[in-house]
């Protein structure tokens, strides 16, 4: 079962000042909504929500679990490299030879900076799971192989800005009927359009790439209530 998450007030240069005794509740950057599941070992899931007024970057988490007296600490950070007011960003941290979820998880930010440039903006259509073909059609038969472990989710990324991207990552987090990030993984290569073999993918304003993301066949089933997907952007301007 999931323990409440510790709070942690960041105070960031520019957001709040050190020496205030009643801390800006604007300036509230917690770690939450956790979620844990198996993948060999545990993996544990969950979402920095940035509550203060100015965009942060270089989140790092602090995770705790805790079962039968025994407690394991791992250290991550969050997977959106640049988190607005008001947004998330997922992280993800495995723990080897732990075969249940019957632990307690906790987390707390631990530190955070202010960020010099705003966050991508982007909007995301994500859909599947799909089977993940794992080879061309068979010449004689046309059947198609797809892999017995894992499946893939489709999406596009849309570039709502005015400006062109380049270094781009996309992070997929799957949220069960409660709100807790109960999965997290990263996509492949994004496929811009009209891109050169062997040039940097850059995405216009406007444009839209593609990508997929592998993930375990079967996990969504196994999350309580109707699974959310949502993506993530990290970009950079480029001229």
């Amino acid at each position: 079962e999931t323990a409440p998450a510790l709070a942690f007030r960041a105070f960031v240069p520019g957001m709040a000042a050190d020496t205030s005794a009643q801390p800006d509740p604007a300036s509230l950057v917690v770690a939450t909504h956790l979620g844990q599941h198996l993948e060999g070992g545990l993996v544990i899931t969950g979402e920095v929500v940035n509550g203060s007024s100015a965009a942060i970057t270089a989140v790092k988490v602090s995770v705790s679990h805790a079962s039968g007296g025994a407690v394991t600490m791992r250290e991550t950070e969050s997977l959106v490299k640049v988190i607005e007011p008001g947004s998330t960003g997922p992280f993800r941290v495995y723990i080897a030879g732990i075969t249940d979820t019957l632990g307690t998880v906790t987390a707390a930010v631990t530190s955070v900076e202010a960020a010099s440039m705003p966050a991508p903006s982007a909007t995301f259509a994500i859909s599947g799971p799909h089977p993940f073909q794992i080879g061309p059609p068979d010449p004689k038969t046309g059947v198609i192989p797809y892999s017995t472990t894992v499946e893939e989710l489709r999406g596009t990324v849309t570039n709502t800005s005015d400006t062109r991207y380049g270094e781009m990552g996309v992070v997929v987090a799957a949220y069960d009927g409660l709100g807790r990030v109960v999965m997290v993984t990263a996509a492949s290569e994004l496929s811009v359009p009209f891109q050169q073999a062997g040039q940097a993918a850059v995405l216009l304003a406007g444009n839209s790439a593609s990508f997929v993301a592998a993930i375990p066949i079967g996990l969504l089933l196994t999350f309580e209530g109707e699974v959310t997907i949502k993506g993530f952007l990290n970009a950079a301007a480029v001229p």
